[in-house]
């Protein structure tokens, strides 16, 4: 295997950089930097100067582990400089030149772990996914799959799939068992009914939770001047947005990332709509946002006082649901001529809390309840594809053994949904399925 290092952290000027040597040569690259050779002990810490030949660059700590106990299962080095890229760029370049070993590729080290045997799929993946987390409900979840919640539920699977087999092979090899309860084909259905249940149960929440994490897609529509932009920038508390008094300043489709209640949201201000107009650039702003709503989770329609529609637009009919109507300058409207069927708001008064609450109140059901259990939450879209094919075999096994298809077919399509798990926790080596695996980590893990 080859010798591989990376920056570990940021690659940006900080309190502490951290490059990593990964490979059965890591303990090589010490003697590129140090004047006094250090003798490899395991688990050492030694604090030492680094030099580029007689230069100095820095002082820090070298972290020593002599394979197989480190991260990787390889020889480990970990060098720890203060935080300055000019020092890190002066030390890799002197890894580079020295041609010892090569710039670690994304997720190199956690690939180098996994062949290793150092952690399955479901870990590395779950420690990719807490890295990226960024909400607390993906971060407790991947936590849990670190500490192998997930991969106890694979084995689980695997388990109910097998004795499926063995049951399905025996009703082979002996017919005349068919008759016992145990292995009946009403038995096996009941059972692939239970497993299809748990696992739909399963790729739904997954699908949820994966969304809160990436965010939802709110856009803010209504016609030109309407104080669209005005009120992205009452929502960040800060002058993000420009706004004016002149229709049609903004001409694309802005975004601006928020969180509610750890809820990622990406706001999104558009061009007003308005029937008609002669400015080219405006009808392509408002072509985008027609394309906007279409995509969106929630749509925040302003209208103002003084133009109010009982009716939505026609370009909003197929997005009623997703609706929230908004009245604009509240503080003009006195309370006894406030109705439920909008959200009243006030640049100034500043009173935009109803309608928080009103968007959290839109996304509530795409968010699993915090209170539910801790679920065996899938954390990729690969995962997720995986478990979908799982779910489409055992499907059509109900339906094969509805329709009295022969034993040897079924017992075909179970063992199709074994191997997928075997996938899925890296017991049965797929090179495509890996290096794309560990290929979407960060640079560095």
């Amino acid at each position: 295997m080859e010798t591989i290092y990376s920056l570990v952290t940021k690659p940006i000027n900080q309190n502490i950089a951290v490059i990593r040597i990964s490979g059965p040569d890591a303990f090589c690259f010490l003697n590129l930097i140090l004047k006094t050779k250090i003798t490899p002990e395991a688990n050492k810490v030694v604090y030492s100067k680094f030099f580029n030949n007689d230069e100095f660059i820095d002082e820090g700590l070298i972290l020593m582990f002599k394979g197989p106990n480190s991260f990787t299962g390889e020889n480990v080095v970990e060098v720890q400089t203060h935080g300055s890229m000019y020092v890190v760029e002066k030390i890799l370049e002197i890894f580079r030149k020295s041609k010892i070993g090569r710039v670690a590729l994304p997720g190199e080290f956690s690939k180098q772990a996994f062949l290793n045997k150092k952690m399955d799929l479901t870990k590395a993946s779950a420690i990719n996914s807490l890295i990226l987390s960024e909400n607390k409900q993906v971060a407790r979840k991947s936590s849990l799959n670190i500490n192998g919640k997930q991969l106890n539920y694979v084995n689980h699977l695997i388990k109910v799939l097998e004795n499926l087999i063995a049951r399905l092979q025996v009703s082979i090899d002996y017919p005349e068992n068919n008759d016992i309860e145990e292995y009946s084909s009403k038995s096996i259905h009941k059972d692939l009914k239970v497993l299809k249940e748990d696992i739909s149960w399963l790729i739904k929440k997954s699908k949820q939770l994966q969304k809160v994490n990436d965010g939802f897609s709110v856009v803010i529509i209504g016609e030109p001047n309407v104080g669209k932009s005005t009120l992205v920038n009452e929502i960040l508390g800060e002058e993000r947005v420009i706004v004016s008094d002149i229709k049609g300043t903004t001409r694309d489709v802005i975004e601006v990332r928020i969180n509610i209640n750890d809820v990622n949201i990406t706001l999104k201000d558009t061009a007003g709509l308005r029937n008609r107009t002669n400015d080219k650039l405006e009808a392509i702003g408002i072509e985008k946002t027609k394309e906007e709503i279409k995509k969106s989770d929630l749509v925040l329609y302003l209208q103002t006082i003084d133009n109010i529609s009982s009716s939505l637009p026609s370009y909003l009919e197929d997005s009623k649901d997703k609706t929230i109507n908004i009245l604009t300058k509240s503080d003009l409207i006195p309370n006894h001529k406030k109705n439920n069927n909008y959200v009243y708001i006030s640049s100034i008064n500043g009173e935009i809390d109803q309608l928080l609450t009103a968007i959290e109140d839109g996304l509530k059901n795409f968010i699993p309840n915090q209170m539910e259990k801790d679920f065996e939450y899938l954390t990729d879209k690969t995962q997720i594809s995986l478990y979908e094919e799982i779910l489409e075999n055992i499907e059509g096994t109900l339906e094969l053994l509805v329709q009295n298809y022969p034993i040897d077919l079924i017992l075909s399509e179970v063992e199709n949904s074994l191997e997928i798990l075997y996938r899925i926790i890296g017991k049965k080596m797929n090179p495509d399925y890996i290096n794309n695996l560990f290929g979407g980590f960060c640079l560095g893990k």
